[in-house]
C-alpha cells in the first residue's frame, strides 16, 4: 500500500505563545503574529495538491487551517484525539515557572525520552497512544495521497518521536508555529512510519 503523505502543521502564534504560557487544551484564539502566519502558510501551500484537510478542534488550528482549506475548497475535518497534550493543573503557567517549582517534573518533560503524566493532566504514554493512534487511522484512507493536518506542537512531536529511526529517537525537538513537517504512513493499519523533513530536529 502506497503511503498517505502527512503534512503535519503546527499551528500559527497565540498570546499565551508570545508570553511563554502553557495551553494545552484550553481554547486560545491566534493573535495578530498567527493569522499572518496562517496565511503565509496559505501562500506556502499554494502548489500543493491535498485529499483532506484535518486539524485538532481547538480553535487555534482551525484558524490556522482554514485560508488553506478555503484555498483549496475543501471542508475542514476536526479530530480530537489531535489536541495538544492535556496539561492539567499547569494550565496557563509558564515554561519557567514549572522549571523552577517543578525540577524533577519538568526534566522529564523535556527528556528525549518524556515518560511523565501531569496533575489532574494525561500522562505522555497516553498522549502519544491517542494522537500516533489517530494518525494510523487516518492514514490507510488516503494511500498515495497528500493530507494536510493542522495540530499542536506536542502533537507534531509524537509523530516525529514515531517516525525517527531508532539511532535518532535521542535528537532534541523544537517544533516552532507556523512550521510544516512531512512523515509518510503506511500499512493497512497505519504502521509503517518514514520522516520525509522536519525543521523541528535540533
Amino acid at each position: 500500500m502506497n503511503p498517505c503523505h502527512f503534512f503535519l502543521v503546527r499551528h500559527g502564534e497565540t498570546a499565551w505563545n508570545a508570553v511563554g504560557r502553557i495551553q494545552g487544551q484550553t481554547d486560545i484564539p491566534l493573535n495578530q503574529v498567527g493569522r499572518d502566519q496562517a496565511a503565509e502558510l496559505a501562500r506556502q501551500l499554494t502548489d500543493e495538491t491535498f485529499a483532506a484537510v484535518y486539524a485538532s478542534d481547538l480553535s487555534r488550528a482551525l484558524e490556522t487551517a482554514t485560508p488553506i482549506a478555503q484555498q483549496k475548497d475543501l471542508a475542514i475535518q476536526k479530530e480530537p484525539r489531535l489536541r495538544e497534550l492535556d496539561f492539567g493543573d499547569f494550565e496557563g503557567r509558564s515554561a519557567v515557572e514549572l522549571r523552577q517549582q517543578y525540577p524533577d517534573w519538568f526534566r522529564r518533560f523535556v527528556s528525549t525520552k518524556p515518560d511523565f503524566e501531569v496533575p489532574n493532566g494525561e500522562s505522555y504514554p497516553t498522549f502519544f497512544g491517542r494522537v500516533t493512534g489517530a494518525l494510523s487511522d487516518i492514514a490507510p484512507k488516503y494511500a498515495g495521497e497528500n493530507v494536510l493536518v493542522v495540530v499542536h506542537g506536542g502533537v507534531i512531536s509524537c509523530a516525529l518521536r514515531r517516525a525517527l529511526p531508532a539511532e535518532e529517537k535521542s535528537r532534541h525537538l523544537m517544533v516552532k508555529n507556523g512550521s510544516i513537517t512531512r512523515i509518510d504512513v503506511a500499512g493497512a493499519a497505519g504502521e509503517d512510519w518514514h520522516l520525509v523533513n522536519s525543521d523541528a530536529l535540533g
